[in-house]
């Protein structure tokens, strides 16, 4: 049985922003994409993905949420 869709938030780097700067972003995900985000949070794996940011109070969404990709580990 699936997990269902869900929210997550993600940390790191927006595009655009320099590379010292980390961001929590937070994202609803289809069941599919969330499985595989629950997966790279237990590999520590990257992820990337792409949407429209907008603050929401003292939150970042990511809005428009599409082409969400478990990056493959640096060797």
């Amino acid at each position: 049985m699936g997990a269902g869709a869900g929210e997550v938030t993600i940390s790191g780097v927006v595009t655009g922003d320099s590379p010292e700067k980390l961001r929590r972003v937070s994202v609803s995900l289809a069941e599919s994409d969330y499985e595989q985000a629950i997966e790279a949070h237990q590999n520590y794996a990257d992820v990337e993905i792409i949407g429209s940011l907008v603050r929401r109070g003292t939150r970042t969404y990511l809005n428009d949420a599409r082409g969400f990709v478990v990056r493959p580990p640096v060797e």
